[in-house]
Parts: structure tokens; C-alpha cells; sequence
């Protein structure tokens, strides 16, 4: 096991916000991959898997960057929604931005000042729940990503049934219970109206047709949450011929996962080390 190099920073994207991330690379290697972590719905950078799944692909040879979107609505070192009216607000534009943001200040030598020496040029994006299409999306904004791994990814980005979305646009947000916490949280009409005005180029099914890079779907068979037949089906219409499709049995939408995290799964080692194979780390 080499040693890691972990920090945390801040970079603020063309709006104002800040988007909180953490960075861990070995210290004894170079020419190594970008990789980045997008989170999905109800998460950020410190939920459940994301900084052990972090601290294993950077042990496997790649600088990871783990982010919290601007708008995820939990702040630096918190641990609940704190800021419910930026969750509220949440847009796929903004994650979409959010992310190309870090590619850039870490591409200009704002986060590792000896970049040369360390980075090969190469960004993968590795999401899971809406943030692997969002890394769909990103890739085919952002042609320097060459490589996506999407766990546990959805097809649509609009979930809800046609009554609440009447509802939805008649009062201006939807409003729904966080269990975990016991609270309410809105989504507003920003997100639908955002979704809206970029229909075709937010529809991840068409998204793969023009993606001509390597995509990996992981995907549990026994996820309620999002079918697995949501990544199965993308992965049907992907372009590249080097992309795959891994079914994980016996697990769901989170690989045996909770949060607070407390160990690690044999399923969701499973999924790190079909990434890592896919990554070629």
C-alpha cells in the first residue's frame, strides 16, 4: 500500500458557489489519471462510500478528487442538510458546471501546484445514482474526460409521476420527507424548468449514442431504487466498443452501504475492482 496524500480545498465556480472537495493521490508515483467521484441525490462527498472509495482508487494509481456539489445543501464537515435552501435549488446545469470547474482549476495548477509531475492528462468521472448519468452529461460537455464508470446510474433525470409534477409546477417546488433526519426538503421549479429548456441534451439515452468513449455500468440486480435495467438499457445504445456492463448479484442501490459508513461490502469491493480493471489503475 503506497501512502497517500490527502487534502482538502475549495474552488468557486462561474456563479460564486463553492464546491467542496477532498484530494488523495500515492506519494510516491507520477503520471498518474484523474479520476473524480460525483455523488447523487440525498449525498455529498462525505456520505457513506465516497471518501473509502476514494482513498482505494487513489491507493490503485490515480489522483481522486471527491466532491460535494454547490448546491447538495450540506456544508464543509457537516453531516446533515444545513442548507436546505441551496438543496432546493439544485440544477443538473449547476452539477454539470460544478464539475467542470474542478476539472479546471485542476488542469490550471490550482489544487496541485507540481501537476507536470504527477497528472498523465487523463480524467475519468466514476458517479453513482444520478451522478453517474450526471457524469454522462459531463463527458459529452467536456471532451477531455475519456472515461466514465457509472454505478447504480439512472436513465431519466425527471422521476416523479405526472400528478406531482402538475403539483410541482402549479406551487413551484415539490416537497418530500428526508427519513434519515426526520425533516422536509424542497426541490424547486428551477430544477424542472432547468431539465426543460435542455430536454435533448439532458436525456442520458441519447447522450450515450454521441459518447464515443469507454463507458462501464455497474449496477446491483436487486436495486429498488433505480432498476437495473436502467444502466442495462444504456448500455445497449453506447457507441464504443470497449464499454461494459457488470450486474452485481445479490446487492442494491447502494452496495450493502449505510451511512455512517462502517466497513466495506464484498459487493462493493466488487464494484471498486471492476472500476479499477475498467480504469486500468
Amino acid at each position: 500500500m503506497f501512502e497517500l496524500i490527502e487534502d482538502t480545498f475549495v474552488v468557486t465556480n462561474n456563479a460564486g458557489d463553492k464546491i467542496f472537495a477532498d484530494i488523495r493521490y500515492p506519494a510516491s508515483k507520477n503520471n498518474l489519471p484523474l479520476v473524480i467521484l460525483l455523488h447523487g441525490f440525498l449525498a455529498w462527498k462525505d456520505w457513506g462510500f465516497f471518501p473509502y472509495a476514494a482513498g482505494r482508487l487513489a491507493a490503485a494509481g490515480a489522483v481522486v478528487i471527491n466532491i460535494s456539489n454547490s448546491h447538495c445543501g450540506v456544508p464543509a464537515g457537516a453531516d446533515d442538510f444545513l442548507e436546505p435552501e441551496k438543496f432546493a435549488d439544485y440544477t443538473i446545469s449547476g452539477e454539470i458546471t460544478d464539475t467542470i470547474a474542478v476539472i479546471n482549476a485542476f488542469g490550471n495548477g490550482e489544487i496541485i501546484s507540481d501537476i507536470d509531475d504527477i497528472w498523465s492528462g487523463e480524467i475519468y468521472l466514476a458517479g453513482h445514482s444520478r451522478g453517474g448519468s450526471v457524469a454522462l452529461l459531463t463527458a459529452a460537455a467536456d471532451k477531455r474526460i475519456s472515461k466514465v464508470s457509472s454505478w447504480s446510474g439512472i436513465d431519466r433525470f425527471v422521476r416523479y409521476p405526472r400528478r406531482q409534477i402538475e403539483q410541482f409546477l402549479q406551487i413551484g417546488y415539490f416537497e418530500f420527507e428526508y427519513t434519515r433526519m426526520g425533516r422536509m426538503l424542497r426541490i424547486n421549479r428551477r430544477y424542472l424548468d432547468d431539465y426543460e429548456n435542455n430536454k435533448e441534451k439532458y436525456a442520458p439515452n441519447k447522450c450515450v449514442l454521441q459518447l464515443d468513449i469507454p463507458i462501464l455500468f455497474v449496477h446491483g440486480k436487486q436495486d429498488i431504487t433505480v432498476r437495473y435495467k436502467e444502466s442495462e438499457g444504456l448500455y445497449k445504445l453506447v457507441i464504443n466498443k470497449e464499454s461494459k456492463l457488470h450486474l452485481v448479484e445479490n446487492t442494491g442501490h447502494t452496495f450493502g452501504i449505510t451511512h455512517p459508513f462502517k466497513q466495506t461490502t464484498e459487493t462493493f469491493e466488487e464494484v471498486l475492482n471492476t472500476t479499477i480493471s475498467f480504469f486500468n489503475l
